[in-house]
C-alpha cells in the first residue's frame, strides 16, 4: 500500500501531466482517509477547475478554507465564481486575495477580467498590467490584455505589440 505522501506526488505527476482525471482519482485515494485535508481539497479544487468542473470545484475550495483561508483557496473561488457568471462575488475574493497576499497574480488577472465585464476597462486595465508585472509570460494573462485593448480600450498599438508577445511565447514553446 502506498503512503498518502506517495499518492500525493502522483496526482501532482499527473496533474503536471494534464491528466486530470487521473489527478483526481488520487486525490480523492487520499480524502477516503482524511476528508478534512485542507491541501488535498484545494488540489481537488484546482484539479475539478481544470476540468471546468467549477461547481464541484468551490465546493472544494470552500473545504480547503475551513481552518485556514488561505490566498490560494480563496483565489481558485474567486476564479470558479467568475467561471460560473457570479461577477461580483469573484471581485470580492480576489480582492480578498489581494489583501492577503499583493503578490498574487492570478487575484489581479481575475479581477481584471470580471471588472472588464462589468464595463470597468480602466481599473480592469490596471489589474491585468499588475498581474502581467507579476507574471510576465503567462499567456492567459497577455491574451486577456491584449482582448482588452483590442476590443474595449480601441487601443490598437497596445493590442499589436501583445500580439506580436504572444506569437513570441508560442515560437518558444
Amino acid at each position: 500500500m502506498s503512503s498518502d505522501s506517495e499518492i500525493f506526488s502522483l496526482a501532482e505527476s499527473a496533474e503536471k501531466n494534464k491528466d486530470y482525471k487521473k489527478a483526481e482519482e488520487y486525490y480523492l485515494k487520499i480524502l477516503e482517509k482524511d476528508p478534512q485535508n485542507p491541501d488535498v481539497n484545494y488540489k481537488l479544487a484546482e484539479t475539478y477547475h481544470n476540468l471546468a468542473n467549477y461547481n464541484v470545484a468551490m465546493s472544494y475550495a470552500i473545504k480547503s478554507m475551513k481552518d485556514n483561508k488561505s490566498v490560494k483557496s480563496i483565489d481558485i473561488l474567486g476564479s470558479c465564481l467568475l467561471e460560473v457568471g457570479d461577477v461580483e462575488k469573484a471581485i470580492m475574493c480576489c480582492k480578498q486575495s489581494i489583501e492577503i497576499d499583493s503578490e498574487c497574480y492570478r487575484s489581479y488577472y481575475v479581477l481584471g477580467r470580471a471588472l472588464a465585464l462589468l464595463g470597468n476597462y480602466m481599473e480592469s486595465e490596471s489589474n491585468l498590467l499588475v498581474a502581467q508585472r507579476l507574471a510576465p509570460d503567462n499567456k492567459a494573462v497577455v491574451e486577456s490584455l491584449r482582448g482588452l485593448y483590442q476590443n474595449n480600450l480601441k487601443n490598437y498599438s497596445k493590442a499589436a505589440i501583445l500580439t506580436d508577445k504572444l506569437k513570441e511565447m508560442a515560437f518558444e514553446k
